[in-house]
């Protein structure tokens, strides 16, 4: 059995750059519709503004937001990708639970741009 994991990047532009790991542990397909609205409204993208960023109608994003069962795993992915996500499987097992909060955390690199 494999859990499904988003993680999101943000990037904070300062002097200093700040990466921000969230992921968001996906057990039925109700959450990925549900983790996908919410990364876009932290955009503020409106769902035509996702449509045209991903190369996907307006429709399909409603649908991969409120049945992502149906929609193929191609419009998943570019909608995935246009969020600024990316898509991690890592196998359901207690052990490797706190490897992956582990990866849960703030990290602080010295790139001056």
């Amino acid at each position: 059995m494999y859990a499904l994991y988003l993680v999101g990047f943000i990037d904070i532009l300062y002097l200093e750059r700040y990466t921000v790991f969230m992921t968001y542990t996906i057990t039925i397909p109700a959450h990925l519709g549900t983790v996908l609205r919410t990364q876009r409204k932290k955009l503020h993208l409106s769902q035509i503004q996702a449509a045209e960023k991903s190369g996907l109608l307006q429709k399909t994003i409603s649908l991969i937001e409120r049945e992502p069962e149906r929609a193929s795993v191609e419009s998943l992915f570019k909608l995935i990708n246009a969020l600024g996500l990316s898509l991690t499987l890592f196998p359901k097992n207690e052990d490797l639970e706190e490897t992956r909060q582990d990866s849960d955390h703030l990290t602080k690199s010295m790139e001056i741009w």
